[in-house]
């Protein structure tokens, strides 16, 4: 069995995602972006989708479920 030490550590505005979240978006939530016809009413909803799976990439969401031991200032890195 390997053993390995491992600390994560994250910039308070660090974005974790697997891609771009607006590139993400579209092809994962295709179904319920296409259940709305009008182009002006799916883009309201659009934007939700982006802004709540943002609020799901920033650090302090993701050190809860990542291996991300803390959040770091880079003002405190350069002292």
């Amino acid at each position: 069995m390997a053993l390995s030490n491992f600390f994560g550590v994250a910039w308070a505005r660090v974005e974790i995602a697997g891609m771009r979240i607006e590139g993400a978006v579209r092809p994962g939530l295709r179904k319920e972006l296409e259940a709305i016809k009008d182009e002006r009413e799916r883009e309201p909803l659009f934007k939700a989708l982006v802004d709540e799976i943002y609020e799901c990439g920033k650090a302090d969401s993701a050190t809860r479920v990542l291996e991300i031991g803390t959040i770091i200032d880079p003002v405190d890195m350069r002292e």
